[in-house]
């Protein structure tokens, strides 16, 4: 474990995010295996190293004082990101882990490309359970919302449902006719979402263990999806570049953004916590924030800044947090032309109104604050953290341990 000045440089991915559930503690997972934990004034409290490789999943438990991470090394490691220390490393994969659950404070659900799905608790050296019967690689495990049910979906095409209190899958749902990407409960009841690369998005009954809703507009791979906070509305998110909201309950397309600024695939979408706005991450690095209490679309930010790939988005009660990679030089918020930028980081802050900025380094008069994490070549910028003004158009703090001087 490593503490503020002494955490080690990185220039590679960010890969996972999850907010604590008091929401003043942001995680991260990054390419470098290090996961990192940040507070909301843009400080690095924590950096936590461990993995020998990748970390593809990180999340908080509900008490708020454990962090689970799963990477490419075949390990699931629990933390308490307070003291800086691992908790215990789980090493029951024989491949590659790529998500995790959990299922209370203590006991939680991971899933690998060895088709397997362990449940395990702290303090125990074995798991408690594991679940067999896919085929390919399990890309996600989801608990509902009353962490009665485990989800789990995967590449042979089928999702399945499984329980503690039984051995063998409680549903074995096969409708999609390619991979399963990912999955997403609903807050409310027991509707499940999938995305496929087959182009749909599938909404499913899980009481009855069949499929009620085939959503159909896109026409690539849907990447992601994600239930509003109510349960109502569901958005979608695909390679096709478009992002659709849709009504849980009628199946209807209510809201669309078809890519008007964006040229890339569409990797990740999440709803704000107020359930009013929706930001998705594009694969050429644009970010958008769709303003959803209206049918009518309404665009309130797009960002777009030559990036060479945008990962994931999580959101706060009042802003979202979007990990992207910028690789070339532009002209990059004030007078930062010529300047080669290797690893962003950016914060944005979705207020309400008009959209905060027309292109990256012009801004309209909004109130909010970006905050960039700049890691680069140039020895100047190396570990900077600076925050920005929308209002003031000014530079407003740099953090305690970044080195050289201010450009304006």
């Amino acid at each position: 474990m490593q503490k503020d000045d002494k955490n080690p440089p990185t220039n590679k991915d960010v890969t996972s995010l999850d907010w604590n559930c008091t929401g003043d503690l942001l995680a991260t997972g990054c390419y470098d295996g290090y996961a990192r934990v940040w507070a909301t004034d843009g400080r690095l409290r924590y950096t936590l190293g461990a993995h020998k490789g990748p970390i593809f999943a990180l999340k908080w438990n509900q008490k708020g004082d454990k962090i689970l991470s799963a990477g490419v090394d075949k390990t699931t490691i629990v933390w308490d990101p307070l003291k800086g220390i691992q908790v215990q490393v789980f090493q029951f994969h024989s491949s590659s882990a790529l998500d995790v659950d959990w299922m209370s404070d203590d006991t939680f659900a991971s899933c690998s490309t060895d088709m397997c799905i362990h449940v395990c608790k702290l303090g125990c050296e074995k798991p408690l359970k594991t679940f067999q019967g896919h085929t390919n690689e399990v890309n996600a495990v989801k608990y509902d919302v009353y962490s009665r049910l485990l989800a789990s979906c995967s590449d042979d095409m089928t999702l399945k449902v499984w329980s503690m209190n039984y051995e063998n899958v409680v549903h074995n749902l096969k409708a999609h006719d390619k991979e399963i990407y990912t999955i997403r409960w609903s807050p409310i009841g027991y509707t499940l979402a999938s995305a496929s690369f087959d182009h749909t998005v599938r909404l499913w009954d899980i009481e009855r263990g069949m499929c009620v809703r085939t959503l159909t507009k896109h026409t690539e791979p849907v990447y992601s999806v994600g239930f509003s906070p109510d349960g109502k509305y569901i958005a979608s998110g695909s390679f096709d570049r478009s992002v659709y909201i849709w009504d849980v309950q009628s199946g209807k397309l209510i809201q669309s953004h078809t890519g008007s600024l964006s040229d890339g695939g569409i990797f990740e979408v999440g709803w704000n916590f107020r359930g009013d706005k929706v930001g998705a991450s594009a694969s050429d690095g644009t970010v958008i924030i769709l303003d959803v209490r209206h049918i009518k679309n309404r665009l309130l930010m797009g960002f777009d800044a030559h990036f060479k790939t945008s990962f994931v988005v999580a959101h706060h009660v009042s802003y979202f947090i979007v990990a992207l990679i910028f690789t070339s030089s532009s002209s990059v918020f004030m007078n930062l032309n010529q300047i080669k930028l290797v690893h962003l980081r950016v914060f944005f802050n979705v207020g309400l109104g008009e959209r905060i900025a027309e292109r990256v380094g012009r801004f309209k008069k909004q109130s909010g604050w970006i905050g960039i994490n700049i890691e680069g070549s140039d020895s100047f910028l190396q570990g900077a953290l600076k925050y920005w003004s929308v209002v003031l158009d000014g530079y407003l703090n740099l953090c305690k341990n970044s080195i050289g001087k201010i450009y304006r």
